[in-house]
This record gives C-alpha cells, sequence and structure tokens, in this order.
C-alpha cells in the first residue's frame, strides 16, 4: 500500500442519472459517461440485438454517495450506480460474455469500489483544503473508462520498475469551487483473500495536470 498515492486493496464505472446537465438530446452518447444513455442500457435489447438473457434482470437502480454537479434547478443529488441490466448491456457492449447469475455479486464488487475511490478522493481533497472552515464540497462532474492508456505512474512502474500493467484505468472529473480538477484512478488485480474473494488494489492521485496537482503530490509523497 502506498500511502502517497492513495493506493488501496478492496475485496471482492458509476453510470449517470437521466438528468445529465450536459446531455445531448440528438445523441445516444451521454456525454458525462461516454457510454449510451440509462434508458438504452435498460432496454431489452443493445444496439439492436436482442439480449433474452437480460429480461430477468432488475431495472432498479442504486443511488451512491457520491454528489453530482447537477443542471439548474436539481439541488442535493448523487449519482446512481446501473441498474443490473444495464450493468449486463455495458458488459456486453464491451465484449464480455458473463453469465446474467453473476451480474448482481458483479455490481456489488463495482459500486463498492467506486465507494472507495471517492473515499480517496475525498482524503486527497481534505489533504489539499486543509482549513475546513472554508473548504469547498467536491463534486464528480464526470468520469471516462480509459483501459487502454497507460497513466504515466504506470508506464513508469511498468517499464522500469517491472510492475504488473492494471487492467483498468478511469479518468474522473470533479468540480470544486468551480474549478474542475482532474483524478487518475488505476485499478489492479491483487489475488484472493482468504475466503476465496477476489481483491484489487486502486490507487487514486490527482493527474498532474496543475502546479498545485504537481506540488500536492509531492507533499503527499514526503509525508508518507
Amino acid at each position: 500500500m502506498e500511502a502517497s498515492e492513495a493506493c488501496s486493496s478492496h475485496s471482492s464505472s458509476l453510470d449517470a442519472h437521466n438528468e445529465c446537465p450536459y446531455r445531448e438530446k440528438k445523441s445516444n452518447i451521454n456525454p458525462c459517461t461516454l457510454m449510451p444513455h440509462p434508458e438504452i442500457l435498460n432496454a431489452t435489447s443493445i444496439d439492436g440485438i436482442s439480449s433474452p438473457l437480460s429480461k430477468g434482470l432488475s431495472t432498479e437502480r442504486e443511488s451512491s454517495t457520491i454528489p453530482k454537479v447537477t443542471a439548474p434547478g436539481h439541488v442535493d443529488e448523487t449519482w446512481k450506480y446501473p441498474s443490473p441490466r444495464m450493468f449486463y448491456h455495458a458488459l456486453l457492449r464491451k465484449g464480455y460474455a458473463t453469465d446474467p447469475q453473476d451480474i448482481d455479486s458483479m455490481l456489488f464488487i463495482h459500486n463498492q469500489l467506486n465507494e472507495g475511490v471517492w473515499k480517496h478522493i475525498l482524503e486527497w481533497e481534505n489533504f489539499m483544503q486543509p482549513n475546513a472552515t472554508g473548504r469547498c464540497q467536491p463534486l464528480l462532474k464526470s468520469f471516462q473508462g480509459r483501459p487502454q492508456k497507460l497513466s504515466p505512474k504506470a508506464w513508469f512502474a511498468h517499464k522500469f520498475l517491472g510492475a504488473d500493467k492494471p487492467f483498468d484505468r478511469h479518468d474522473w472529473v470533479i468540480e470544486r469551487c468551480g474549478k474542475k480538477v482532474r483524478y487518475v484512478i488505476d485499478y489492479y488485480e491483487n489475488g484472493v483473500d482468504q475466503s476465496g474473494s477476489p481483491t484489487m488494489n486502486v490507487c487514486v492521485r490527482p493527474a498532474l495536470d496543475s502546479i498545485e496537482s504537481i506540488f500536492y503530490r509531492f507533499r503527499r509523497f514526503l509525508d508518507s
């Protein structure tokens, strides 16, 4: 575990609410997530291909604890996790053949990982805003899966230290006091625990997009 990079182990990608403030009405793709809109993923077919196995999957969605940037008139909203049917269709779109009976457990792990990621982001935000009186509440604006693009840290560790590549990468953009801040999340497989459940390492840190982020990453490295 690297405290400086907020890497932690979790035992075994949020989907946008229907009211994404940046929704393009003429597009099937949600600009907040770069994924199809929820009503498309909740249908009984995807991309014109019928998926009868998904008909028994629930379309109910669970609310996360992650606050979101909302459209005018919407307050105190949080992101919603995909329904089991949406999650199944998202996996089909990515080319993963998945048994529908496994979806509930997979979705539970997915949701818990996202909650853990947000907890790490809040730790970074508290570290960068130590004054609680003037601290702004961070809101998640958007996110994107980038599994084919290695982060600089992951590339260096793989190229020069022989470390395994992460199996997935996400970029989350938060809004803090009206300012956009990008976070990079690398996901690593970490074997199984004593009960046989898969475990994963999640490394969360602000992207090196600004002098501020570089300063605080270096400072946290020194503090670790």
